[in-house]
Formats: C-alpha cells, structure tokens, sequence
C-alpha cells in the first residue's frame, strides 16, 4: 500500500484534509483487494447520492459545457420519443437548430405518408430550464 503511503504524505504536506481519510484506510487495512472492495462500494454509493442530489438540484452550467449537456439530452430526448405510439413513421429528419441565448432546440422531421404521397414536415422540439440542461418539455407539432 506505498502508494496510498505516498498519496497521503503528499496531502499532509500539501495540508489538504484528504490525509485523514489516507491514515484511516492505512490504519485499518491490510489487505488492499480489502480495502479497493470497500472503496469501491463506498464510491458507489457516493455517485448515487450525486445523481440524487443532481436530480433535486440541477447543476447549471454555462457555455461550451452547457451546450455540450444540452445536446446529449436532445438526442436522447429523440431517440426515446416513442413515435410509434402515435402512428408516426420518420422517414428523415435535419440536424438540430436553436437561437442563441435560447432554452429551445428544434429539428424538422419527416413523416412518411402511409398512402404512399408526399412526406409530411414536422417539428420536433425541446425545451429546458434556463441555464440548465433539465429537459422542461419535449414534443412536436
């Protein structure tokens, strides 16, 4: 367990309180396929109480990092949209569109007409809360 010896000696000199947890585990530990076991389900629980906490309170993130979380959540907001419950068969669609500052992306879609006419133009939107990626409302029209 050097490493963990070292990582906690440089954090005691660092005068980072992470120490104590580092003299902890070295103290009560001496079997590190022991201790990455217990750490393991430690930081599992950890990141369910993060994706908790994310639920109840959105981070709000701004910029490159904002538009990156926002685009993640409109293509999983498409691909889960359940057209098929609505007796809708996408033939295409276009790329994403929004304005800037905006809480809206959209996308045209095409429906395939079922008596075999021309394609039928839709719009597919997404919504979210301002400055946050939680998606407020998905639809089309």
């Amino acid at each position: 367990m050097k490493r963990i010896e070292q990582l906690r000696d440089a954090q005691r000199l660092a005068r980072n309180p992470g120490h104590e947890l580092g003299t902890f585990l070295l103290r009560h530990s001496n079997s590190t396929s022991y201790l990455v076991g217990q750490l393991e389900a430690y930081l599992e629980a950890a990141r369910a109480d993060l994706a908790a906490e994310q639920e109840r309170f959105p981070l709000r993130l701004n910029g490159e990092a904002l538009q990156e979380a926002r685009r993640k959540a409109i293509e999983e907001a498409w691909d889960k949209y359940d057209f098929d419950e609505e007796g809708i068969v996408v033939e295409d669609c276009d790329g994403w569109e929004n304005v800037q500052p905006g809480n809206g992306f959209w996308r045209v879609f095409y429906e395939e007409d079922q008596d075999g006419g021309p394609s039928i133009r839709h719009t597919f939107t997404v919504t979210f809360e301002t400055g946050s990626a939680k998606v407020k409302s998905v639809g089309w029209s």
